[in-house]
């Protein structure tokens, strides 16, 4: 198999050797037309550059009819003229890709005397090639182009062509590869003269790599060369002081409505808002980009309805489809139907949705099938004779050509049977390795049904656990609760104990209550309760916090302890399980009283912003090792600490705590650093919070 690979690579580089020895780099020499058919091209041209294009047309066509025998150069410089209008003037693509095709046969006959039409005849293909979504073939034709041409422009005249390729991949949506055609453009261009045209290519070529970070998600490099790009207009503006400034106040405005996009995909959806809403205060303005304006508030409008904003999405929705009438673009368009859907759905309301999504799928349907139809052109009979006539001539001068192209089909031949014979031997030897593999295949089948076996066993055993714990944690409390209750009562209604005894007493009610406390957290965390089942109400969250704080200030003297409590002066309303989130913040505030030394403060703070509500809890005790950090909101977890005053810890509550936070939809974290404190921050969202 090695030499079979070993043979062809060197029958490859063969090839490549004689044809790279034949072929050197060129200078071409610029053709120019004849004297007797310059001066008619010139009228012609005139004509057209007054807006009478077809007349135009027809009278540089009755000029060549009339003069019988013209050279290739003369020819091509008519295919090019007729390609150029109706390209560019006429719009008609499909009349302009014959007249594409006739330069690149005149061209292609000689490439050493005419490389230079060559390479214009490819790039004015690959043009047509764009404009039609036929991507492949544009970026062939305008790579062969700066391929014959790399010798012959300086770096100013490359970067044209690097644009081109790289707008070509962009449009092939192989956005790493234009982003860095985009960035040799750039380079490229850094010799062209100090003029307007260039300037604004090389803005647009900065905004254009950003934009391909942007769709290969490497927001942070998208962000720098947007804010690139716009450094780039504010330095350069200064040269062109009869320029409008609208143009360089849209180049910005289109560079910040992208960077909101980088932003909202980072998850910033606060600076995205606020970029969003300065692209379109700019592109709004007479004499700039309305489209972009639209675009832009479209991306504002859905970033609204992500978060069911939506009253703004509503108006801003209303806004876009008075402007979109006198627009009439259907990118905005169909945009606009996709939001107006989405919006109705959220507002309840299936049928009006269900009508803009139709709307959506028919605009959509009618841009996909904009047809690709190839028209036939329709070119007088005279030169049909002379194309003809033409084609001949390059058979005959194409001789030496065809015979190299025999010997590449010889060697073809040889290589297409070493191929074949290779091809048998891998399949020979895959066939064998099919077997194996198949074997294979049927063990690994065979270990994952063992595997799902076992898991449901252990599905099983673990839902058998949970009922014994609550079985065992249900009977158990009753006696300890006895035992609880005489030992207090002991301990209240008599006084005439030695020492010793009260302190067995009280040691007996120390233990008794650890193991209520155990049992209740072994109940809770052994039957979880789903978040839809928990009973919720509209409760004061400054009242809960104060009261509890309040009931925890004695436990906190014990050890003469400060719990420091800090609350928004406006009164908010919470809708959560009163008794669950008092029994989070409890845990909280008691394990910080529990590992923080005598006479140290406990700081309880809150806080909110538009999103989510935060209580945190912080203390400057003992903290947390690394070694445990992963395993504190662990059920029945080894992370277990003795207290600064020798507290018991059980292990159970931080992950009960986080079972009723979630169960609450919202999130529980902490920071810690050994020997320099805890801080616990609980968030829960925005869309339960009230303000009075």
């Amino acid at each position: 198999m090695l030499f079979g690979r070993s043979l062809i690579l060197f029958l490859f580089t063969i090839i490549l050797t004689c044809f790279t020895s034949c072929k050197e780099d060129i200078r071409y020499e610029d053709k120019q037309p004849s004297p007797e058919i310059a001066p008619y091209l010139a009228q012609a041209v005139q004509i057209g550059d007054s807006g009478f294009h077809r007349k135009a047309l027809r009278y540089l066509d009755s000029v060549y009819v009339n003069a019988g025998t013209v050279s290739p150069v003369d020819k091509y410089y008519y295919y090019s003229f007729f390609f150029n209008t109706y390209t560019h003037r006429l719009k008609d693509l499909d009349l302009a890709m014959p007249y594409a095709d006739s330069m690149l046969l005149i061209a292609g006959q000689n490439e050493k005397e005419y490389g230079k039409m060559l390479a214009e005849a490819h790039y004015a293909k690959g043009d047509v090639h764009m404009s039609r979504g036929e991507y492949g073939e544009a970026y062939s034709h305008i790579y062969q182009a700066k391929t014959l041409v790399r010798n012959n422009l300086d770096s100013c005249g490359l970067s044209d062509y690097s644009y081109r390729l790289g707008m070509v991949l962009y449009k092939q949506k192989r956005y790493a590869q234009a982003g860095e055609q985009f960035k040799q453009a750039f380079r490229e261009s850094d010799k062209c003269p100090d003029v307007f045209l260039y300037f604004y290519r090389r803005q647009e070529l900065l905004a254009n790599v950003a934009l391909c970070y942007t769709k290969t998600a490497t927001y942070d490099s998208a962000l720098h060369y947007y804010k690139q790009t716009i450094a780039f207009v504010d330095a350069e503006k200064g040269k062109f002081p009869e320029r409008n400034p609208a143009v360089y106040g849209t180049a910005k405005a289109v560079a910040y409505g992208n960077m909101g996009d980088a932003y909202v995909n980072q998850g910033k959806d606060s600076l995205g808002e606020a970029l969003y809403k300065r692209s379109i205060n700019t592109n709004t303005q007479l004499l700039h980009d309305n489209v972009d304006a639209q675009i832009t508030r479209l991306k504002l409008a859905g970033l609204y309805l992500r978060h069911n904003e939506i009253n703004k999405a509503g108006a801003l929705l209303g806004q876009i489809k008075s402007i979109s009438d006198t627009l009439h673009d259907n990118t905005v368009t169909l945009r606009w139907y996709d939001l107006m859907w989405r919006y109705y759905q959220k507002k309840g309301q299936p049928a009006i949705a269900f009508d803009y999504l139709l709307k959506h799928k028919h605009v959509d349907d009618s841009i996909n099938n904009v047809t690709r139809e190839f028209v036939e052109t329709d070119i007088n009979e005279r030169f049909k004779n002379m194309d003809k006539q033409f084609e001949l001539e390059i058979l005959r001068k194409n001789n030496e050509l065809k015979q190299n192209y025999l010997i590449l089909m010889v060697v073809g031949a040889v290589l297409s049977m070493i191929i074949l014979g290779l091809i048998y031997y891998s399949w020979r030897k895959s066939k064998k390795n099919v077997k194996q593999l198949t074997d294979l295949n049927d063990r690994i089948n065979a270990q994952n049904q063992h595997l799902e076996k076992l898991l449901r066993e252990l599905e099983q055993s673990n839902n058998e656990k949970d009922r014994i714990l609550r079985v065992v944690a249900h009977d158990i409390r009753n006696p300890l609760s006895a035992i609880q209750a005489l030992t207090q009562f002991l301990l209240d209604e008599h006084s005439n104990y030695s020492p010793e005894q009260k302190e067995l007493i009280e040691l007996t009610n120390e233990a008794s209550s650890n193991a209520m406390t155990l049992t209740r957290d072994i109940l809770e965390a052994a039957t979880p309760q789903p978040s839809g089942a928990l009973e919720k109400e509209w409760v004061d969250i400054n009242a809960l916090l104060s009261s509890s704080i309040n009931l925890l200030r004695f436990k906190a003297g014990e050890k003469k302890q400060t719990i420091a409590l800090t609350i928004p002066d406006t009164p908010l309303s919470l809708y959560i399980n009163k008794e669950k989130i008092w029994r989070v913040i409890n845990n909280l505030v008691i394990n910080a009283i529990k590992f923080s030394n005598s006479g140290s403060v406990i700081e309880v703070t809150t806080a909110r912003d538009k999103y989510q509500l935060r209580i945190a809890v912080k203390d400057s005790g003992i903290g947390i090792p690394d070694n445990m950090k992963n395993k504190v909101f662990d059920m029945f977890t080894d992370a277990k600490r003795y207290g600064t005053a020798g507290e018991k810890s059980f292990g159970l509550g931080l992950s009960i705590c986080q079972q009723i936070i979630e169960d609450h939809s919202g999130t529980i974290s902490f920071e810690s650093e050994e020997n320099k404190g805890t801080t616990f921050v609980v968030s829960l969202p925005i869309d339960g919070i009230r303000i009075r």
